[in-house]
């Protein structure tokens, strides 16, 4: 269970309150956590999360719009940073709660995309949220 709610609080800050557990074949396997990002968009198709609450301050992504191509889809990929650690990876954000309405030609320009970037769609882990209590 993973969702994304990008929000403008009363004072004109965008936040991303992030929900989602650890588990395997969408089954949680541990309690719901909530984190909070402030985010801002340096450049069109970057949005930049400053976590509020990380366990190793700081921590900080860049996350990029990198295909588009429905406007209940998109696939973005980040870079993020710790004191320890630099790491990567991506997300498909949508309106719905799994991918069994996504257009062929949707999950086609996403797998193109990923190529693009030396990644395999194919070998994604797709979520079903619809169990999700959040």
């Amino acid at each position: 269970c993973q969702h994304e709610r990008f929000i403008k609080t009363a004072n004109g800050q965008w936040i991303n309150n992030v929900t989602y557990c650890g588990g395997r074949h969408d089954v949680c396997e541990t309690d719901i956590i909530v984190t909070v990002a402030n985010v801002s968009m340096p450049a069109p198709g970057v949005v930049n999360h400053k976590y509020t609450d990380a366990p190793l301050d700081p921590q900080e992504e860049d996350w990029r719009l990198v295909s588009m191509p429905h406007p209940d889809y998109a696939l973005m990929l980040w870079c993020g940073h710790l004191p320890v650690l630099d790491y990567s990876g991506g997300i498909m954000i949508s309106r719905h709660r799994d991918e069994s309405a996504m257009p062929t030609e949707v999950a086609e320009e996403f797998r193109r995309v990923l190529a693009k970037h030396d990644l395999d769609w194919d070998k994604t882990c797709p979520s079903n949220n619809n169990h999700c209590p959040i």
